[in-house]
């Protein structure tokens, strides 16, 4: 996290902000959910004055809602939790209800500065509630709508009407729209999306924390990472199955796959019938962050086989770290220079060994500079914070 300052951008003192996260921001019962919103916020504050004020269902609680102020790293943060309601026929209309009740406690107990900010960034597709909330308490806010949600690169008219009616309203209403890849710009306009101005501002990536270390060029073992939570779009299992074919004639390759899901059991059943378990494929659970960046230090490529990503910040957080990334195409494919390692086709388990082998022979002689001068270039917290300073500042008609 950064300390909230004003930097000096070349300009005045950035606006007000208020950041709303959706669905996923870290809190008491996810620790680690949505940390990508969090550095994004971080990266902001570090340009304009910042708050954050999340809303979320919590079950456990006893009483009607709970109201949690923080000072973090410089940043006033509002959680507000409140009692989901139980089943019913009403049970939608009821959270909503609930939702807007619990912002309207939140927004009270945000510093008066924010009460009223000069700009409101909504990051992820926001449920009807914080829709409604807006359009009744805060109709001529500007709002900037920031989206990282797998959902819109799947084929559309699969969703609830009522809500995809919400969310093109809410949409075409937001002054901006940003999203972390052009493929999932090209998705949420598949999907009847539309905005007076589009901007792709990827995750932050920080390369004081993933940055490389020297190999020992001799080793004997070439370790491939995997890191994602483990679901059944992330095709650990087609990895699984490649591994076992190429510890036949290459034994100096081991699979590392760090993460929980739930096809996490089934996979490490997987790798104990094919033999390769703690033999050539091991398993971790997740670690922090700073604990990701040393086993990437002692890694060598890390393979995505995903059907879906919008920006894998692992990829990106790989290549700063000085390694191969072998990946299907999805959003890596715009940051992944060549050289910098391989993409293969999606579900191609032939295709997947073949890159991966040849990725092994290359290592002697990889090098991962222009991957970190990509990523740090382009994802870098500095950067990441300018370029949502200076859509604010147009979006608010200073530039």
């Amino acid at each position: 996290m950064f300390e909230q300052e004003n930097m000096d951008t070349g300009s005045a003192p950035g606006p007000r902000v208020l950041v709303w996260p959706s669905w996923w921001y870290p809190n008491r019962n996810a620790p680690l959910g949505g940390l990508f919103v969090n550095r994004q916020t971080a990266a902001i504050a570090a340009f304009c004055p910042t708050a954050v004020l999340f809303v979320t269902p919590d079950p456990s609680l006893k009483t009607q809602r709970e109201i949690v102020y923080e000072v973090e790293n410089g940043l006033p943060t509002v959680r507000v939790y409140f009692r989901p309601a139980p089943p019913s026929p009403w049970q939608a209309l009821s959270n909503t209800l609930r939702f807007m009740a619990a912002a309207s406690a939140g927004r009270r107990a945000l510093p008066l500065s924010f009460q009223k900010p000069d700009l409101i960034q909504v990051q992820v597709t926001p449920p009807i509630g914080l829709i409604l909330f807006l359009r009744f308490f805060w109709r001529r806010m500007p709002l900037v709508f920031s989206e990282h949600w797998t959902q819109y690169l799947l084929p559309p008219g699969r969703g609830n009407r009522l809500r995809t009616w919400f969310i093109r309203r809410f949409s075409a209403h937001c002054a901006a729209v940003t999203t972390v890849s052009e493929m999932l710009a090209q998705g949420m306009r598949a999907h009847g999306l539309r905005a007076p101005l589009w901007r792709v501002i990827g995750n932050v990536i920080d390369p004081e924390i993933f940055f490389p270390e020297k190999k020992n060029t001799s080793r004997n073992v070439f370790s491939i990472l995997h890191v994602s939570f483990q679901k059944k779009s992330k095709n650990i299992a087609g990895i699984i199955r490649v591994m076992g074919i190429l510890a036949r004639h290459r034994p100096d390759i081991h699979l590392l796959v760090i993460g929980d899901g739930p096809t996490r059991e089934e996979c490490e059943e997987q790798a104990r019938f094919l033999g390769l378990l703690n033999r050539v494929v091991f398993f971790k659970d997740p670690l922090p962050e700073k604990e990701v960046a040393a086993a990437m230090r002692q890694g060598d490529i890390l393979v995505v086989f995903s059907e879906i990503e919008t920006f894998s910040c692992v990829a990106a957080e790989a290549l700063a770290s000085g390694l191969a990334v072998v990946s299907t195409p999805t959003a890596v494919a715009e940051y992944l220079p060549e050289g910098s390692g391989i993409l293969v086709p999606f579900g191609d388990e032939n295709a997947l060994g073949s890159a991966l082998e040849k990725m092994v022979d290359r290592l002697p002689t990889f090098d991962g500079a222009l991957g970190r001068r990509i990523v740090t270039e382009r994802f870098a917290p500095r950067e990441i914070g300018r370029r949502f300073h200076d859509l604010f500042q147009r979006v608010l008609g200073k530039v």
